[in-house]
């Protein structure tokens, strides 16, 4: 097997230990690789193959990989769970005060509780300002 062939493998074993990190570390370096390899297949010497995946490695390290961090962990900006509920508008079903009442938020009746204590009668409008385990604390509309 030539040269060029096992570089390609090692650059394919970085990315696929980079799977188990996704921390884009490996997979800068699998680029460095992957051009090192390309070099090779060019008829280059293994010295300059060399130079060429380092400066490639490098660059993508320093450039590539913050991007792509940044891009990883800033996610899709959709809440879910009770997270999803805060902010949420909901109709009070049965009479809520500060010990209790029930409300419905987006098809589901939830427990609830008045923000300061105010009552708040059956029918009104109500905002949901936090989750306190399985109970909604709401504010009228």
């Amino acid at each position: 097997m030539s040269l060029t062939a096992w570089v390609a493998i090692g650059a394919s074993a970085l990315v696929l230990l980079e799977m188990l990190t996704l921390d884009f570390t490996l997979l800068m370096l699998a680029l460095g690789t992957y051009a090192a390899a390309a070099s090779l297949a060019l008829g280059t010497s293994p010295a300059v193959a060399a130079v060429i995946g380092v400066a490639v490695a490098v660059v993508s390290l320093g450039f590539l990989r913050p991007l792509a961090l940044r891009m990883f962990r800033r996610g899709t900006g959709v809440s879910t769970g009770t997270d999803a509920l805060l902010g949420a508008s909901g109709v009070v079903v049965s009479a809520v005060d500060a010990t209790g009442g029930q409300v419905k938020l987006r098809g589901e009746v939830w427990s609830a509780r008045s923000h300061d204590g105010t009552p708040i009668a059956q029918g009104v409008t109500v905002d949901v300002i936090a989750i306190e385990g399985a109970t909604a604390v709401v504010v009228a509309h």
